[in-house]
């Protein structure tokens, strides 16, 4: 910016803070602004302060200004809120899971409960057996327990129905849980 009009370098000072925060990292492929606010920098026109008599020098110190700015590359925006949730395949032939907590646990504790018996599943949903009640929570909860043949695990439900038929009639009042319900 300085370099194009060497003697007025002064007046390009108000942009460097602007242009910093909204350059470009290549190695990130996000500008800073995007870092710390999550989405890039759009200034408003009160962010400007308008003087009721306009002088012959801050006349040309804005059009100046105008003509800097009019220069610069707009940054494209970068969308994060859609992020890709993580589901692991061996999800798909699993027996037993385990359950993260979705709170804040001190140093040192487990994140997930269980094991757990897997009871149903959906494409986006299990049903599980949590000490004698279902629970149905999102896939982005689990991970898969490797159980041992003869390990002691937890009883069948008290819940469970013997026939496939009654299942529909006898199933408890569920729950529905997703990993952004924090």
């Amino acid at each position: 910016m300085a370099q194009s009009a060497p003697s007025s370098w002064t007046g390009y000072l108000p942009l460097v803070p602007l242009r910093i925060r909204s350059a470009l990292k290549t190695d990130l492929g996000c500008s800073a602004a995007e870092l710390v606010y999550g989405y890039a920098l759009c200034l408003p026109r009160e962010f400007l302060a308008f003087t009721s008599a306009p002088s012959s020098q801050s006349g040309s110190y804005v059009k100046t200004l105008r003509d800097c700015i009019r220069s610069l590359r707009l940054t494209p925006l970068r969308h994060n809120s859609h992020r890709q949730v993580f589901i692991d395949k061996a999800l798909d032939d699993v027996t037993h899971v385990f359950v993260w907590r979705m709170a804040h646990e001190p140093p040192l504790q487990r994140p997930y409960d269980g094991p757990f018996r897997m009871l149903r599943q959906s494409s986006k949903f299990f049903t599980i057996d949590r000490q004698g009640v279902w629970h149905t929570l999102s896939l982005s909860l689990l991970k898969k327990a490797h159980i041992d043949e003869d390990a002691d695990v937890p009883g069948p439900s008290k819940h469970r129905p013997t026939n496939a038929a009654s299942a529909i009639d006898a199933e408890p009042a569920t729950t529905v849980m997703s990993a952004n319900e924090v």
